[in-house]
């Protein structure tokens, strides 16, 4: 029986050797990089390629999302079967020849999100019996594997931004495949390196206490939506991805930097400081989606405070092993697993149907979840951590050298300038289905294309989401702005992160956001009504989208009966969008009773299909104009990028 030791009169030691370093830390730092961008194809690819383009049903896509992550719980019976060495060296084999082979699919959406599917199986299996083998080791394991692991965390969060938020996986080209074949061969190298010394633990120490590490999912799920969300950061304070950027990963790296501190201290002190930041996380956790500066503030708080908790779990779990055993570290992590992708469906489920809660409940949960893992991980902490000069000093560096990406990607960016070029004004309105083509990849290169080959001066969106972890957590609209070299302006429906946004290179005088009747609604709808500078005048342009299910006629006719009265008869003006009705229904004949003039029917008959994309059978996009102006060169953009095709038409004065 091995005695029990209080914390202080032991210490850990983290001078090893720098190979020994580079080992225990990059092997879990690049195998997180690879798994939490997996999941990031997954889980939109779930949405918009089985369930989109494919049509499976909520239900059919919940169970696959569960059995994907649920493989978790294979861990079990591998491990009584086979030793650490075999499972880490096929599971991590697996993880890198699948997120290859991810990175250089060039056919159909459907096999690629089947590699990103199994390369979450290899990561949720791999996670647990990896840290199984770490935890048995020597005190400084532990601690240099909590430095690959939030390692991983800001490595993923550096390459994600340097991106521009739209990720590695979705791009065949060369940058994107040389970066991930330069991981994916650093990760074949240290994996090689671990099986070839790998040395195997007793039999006797297998069991160990561990259901504190079922806080993995509830972690991830709030880094996922939250804390590495740059889209999201970008969009509540209005800075650009560059200040954004910078922000979350000065939080990474400065609650990486204050864990280590804090877990130098004396025994007292950690349990304190363990204490207050729960309190500050569930505090932030409160109000998750505040504005400006304030919301910046709590989240890089919010991010030290999630950082020290499950570091308290981590440096627990080779204590918890030696003092008995309830919960095993694999049946904890499938447990975990299984949260994370039930708090992801919970999420964005209200914004499809009805449901009893909102969620503010789902991140409380997660929150509660991650505080109180710690708060049971610390009467089984490790040892307190002895660290030297060497070790601080290479720390500050490291972290310094990490923040020198986006802040020189913030310095270099450069800012998009309008012009009154006066007449004649370009227009698009153009639904870019939250950034995945017809066939349900997020390609926002073609997009921007179709744009670009329109030459509008100013451009309707609808469907626009920043951060939305079901669509892939790209700021579509950010990185259309940078590739069009066009100011936006955004207008948020249902929530903060989605909705309609305009895109204009003349001068924007000013522009509001009005909600539209929603009452009811899981997916609320609102317009945008920018006033731009034409020629010395002012010229009013509308962005709407109305809601989408067929068969509620009566809540489109109340939303355009609110447009049409905000609109008043307002000369010079254009009001485009997806209004998810055809020529005949009633609500698009209250518009044309109220004297607007569709410039489509410059191109009927036949008639100008606009939906769906890649099988046109209804119109429902349009464009349409006040009495006074005229308009000609009107046309559809045509392909795939969307499922919608793009409507543009000069407007003349």
């Amino acid at each position: 029986m091995i005695k029990s030791v209080r914390r202080d009169e032991i210490l850990s030691r983290l001078d090893v050797e720098l190979p020994e370093a580079v080992s225990a830390v990059g092997l879990p730092a690049l195998a997180m990089v690879f798994g939490l961008q997996s999941i990031r194809v997954l889980v939109p690819g779930l949405t918009w390629t089985l369930g989109d383009t494919h049509g499976l049903d909520a239900f059919i896509l919940g169970t696959i999302a569960l059995l994907i992550f649920g493989s978790a719980f294979l861990a079990i019976p591998l491990r009584r079967h086979l030793d650490h060495r075999a499972i880490v060296g096929v599971t991590l084999g697996g993880l890198i020849f699948l997120r290859l082979a991810l990175q250089l699919w060039p056919g159909a959406p459907l096999f690629g999100i089947a590699l990103a599917a199994l390369a979450v199986v290899c990561f949720v299996i791999f996670l647990p019996v990896y840290l199984d083998d770490i935890r048995r080791r020597d005190n400084s394991s532990m601690p240099l594997f909590a430095g690959g692991f939030f390692g991983g965390l800001a490595l993923d969060t550096l390459i994600y931004g340097a991106a521009g938020t739209w990720d590695l996986a979705w791009q065949q080209t060369p940058l994107p495949i040389i970066v991930t074949t330069v991981i994916a061969a650093a990760l074949a190298w240290l994996t090689f390196g671990y099986c070839r010394d790998y040395h195997p633990t007793l039999p006797s120490r297998l069991k160990g206490k561990a259901g504190a590490w079922l806080a993995i999912g509830p972690y991830l799920f709030l880094q996922l939506l939250i804390f590495q969300n740059i889209p999201a950061l970008s969009t509540l304070t209005g800075w650009g991805t560059g200040h954004a950027f910078l922000w979350i990963a000065a939080a990474q790296v400065a609650g990486i930097m204050a864990a280590y501190f804090f877990h130098s201290l004396r025994e007292d002190a950690v349990y304190f400081i363990s204490l207050f930041s729960a309190g500050l996380l569930v505090t932030f956790i409160f109000f998750p989606y505040l504005t400006g500066w304030l919301e910046a503030v709590l989240l890089f708080i919010g991010q030290v405070a999630a950082t020290q908790l499950f570091f308290v779990i981590l440096t627990g779990l080779p204590a918890a092993t030696r003092r008995g055993s309830s919960m095993s570290l694999p049946l904890a992590n499938g447990i975990g697993m299984t949260l994370l992708v039930i708090f992801i469906l919970g999420y964005y489920a209200v914004y499809q149907i009805s449901l009893p809660y909102n969620n503010s409940i789902l991140l409380m949960i997660a929150a509660v979840l991650v505080a109180g893992g710690a708060m049971a991980s610390l009467r089984h902490m490790g040892p307190r951590l002895r660290i030297g000069q060497r070790q601080w000093t290479s720390g500050f560096i490291v972290g310094i050298l990490a923040l020198l990406l986006p802040a020189g990607l913030l310095f270099t960016a450069p800012s998009p300038q309008t012009e009154d070029t006066g007449y004649p004004l370009r227009v698009l309105t153009y639904n870019l289905h939250n950034g995945f083509n017809a066939d349900g990849w997020l390609d926002l290169e073609s997009l921007a294309r179709n744009i670009e080959s329109s030459g509008a001066d100013v451009v309707a969106l609808q469907e626009i989401s920043r951060g939305w972890l079901v669509s892939g957590r790209t700021d579509m609209l950010e990185w259309l702005s940078r590739r069009l070299d066009m100011p936006y302006y955004f207008g948020p429906s249902s929530g903060s992160f989605w909705g309609n946004a305009i895109l204009s290179r003349y001068p924007v005088i000013s522009a509001i956001n009005v909600p539209l009747p929603s009452e009811g609604l899981p997916l609320e709808r609102s317009f945008i009504s920018m006033i731009i500078e034409v020629g010395g005048q002012t010229f009013q342009v509308i962005d709407i989208h109305l809601h989408h299910v067929e068969g509620d006629s009566d809540t489109r006719v109340n939303q355009v009966a609110a447009l049409l009265e905000f609109f008043g008869n307002t000369s010079d003006s254009v009001i485009m969008g997806d209004f998810n009705a055809e020529p005949n229904d009633p609500e698009i004949k209250l518009l044309r009773a109220a004297g607007l003039r569709d410039v489509m029917l410059s191109l009927e008959p036949p008639p100008a299909w606009t939906f769906r994309s890649d099988d046109p059978y209804q119109r429902i996009d349009y464009i349409w104009v006040s009495p006074d102006l005229t308009w000609s060169g009107v046309s559809l953009i045509t392909g795939t990028a969307s499922d919608h095709l793009g409507v543009t038409a000069t407007i003349e004065d």
